[in-house]
């Protein structure tokens, strides 16, 4: 069984519709893959570089593989990627923001949370439905605009916390 394969589950279903669990030794022809599924797209044009798992080849060694193989690809690249917020806002000290993150007292499951804040990653419907996963940008709660600032300021349990904080 290919390990890349997620059995019985929505995304292995894509995988089959595509044709995409079997090994392609070129780029695939990704045009007749729908524009509104852009993740599959780029999973089917960055497998093109990845060999099949071999034989006795356990899910994890070939994960490891797939990770190095990424990981080449990437270091062949002439210049270091700057994460996007950097470049959204690049007079902030990043260094900074990021030392004073890891230094805090807070369980790492905190931390994750402000750095999906910071980095702008957090599930919200507006970012679901710029990135075409969700027909709607509004707050299921409240229909107003679903952004982090409303989740976290005006919305839910968010505004609570906020009210607390702000207290503070």
């Amino acid at each position: 069984m290919d390990p890349r394969k997620l059995t019985g589950t929505f995304p292995a279903e894509w995988q089959e519709y595509w044709n995409l669990e079997a090994y392609k030794a070129n780029p695939p022809q990704i045009s007749r893959i729908p524009k509104t599924l852009g993740y599959l797209r780029i999973y089917a044009q960055e497998m093109a570089y990845i060999n099949l798992a071999r034989g006795n080849e356990s899910p994890k060694a070939f994960r490891q593989r797939i990770y190095q193989t990424l990981r080449t690809i990437s270091l062949a690249e002439k210049e270091p990627r700057t994460m996007i917020i950097t470049q959204i806002h690049p007079t902030t000290e990043w260094t900074k923001v990021w030392d004073n993150i890891q230094s805090t007292w807070a369980p790492e499951s905190i931390k994750s949370t402000w750095y999906k804040v910071i980095h702008d990653i957090l599930p919200t419907n507006e970012r679901l439905r710029a990135i075409n996963l969700s027909d709607t940008a509004q707050c299921k709660a409240c229909e107003n605009h679903d952004t982090i600032l409303h989740r976290i300021t005006d919305c839910g349990t968010g505004s609570v916390m906020w009210e607390w904080t702000r207290r503070r």
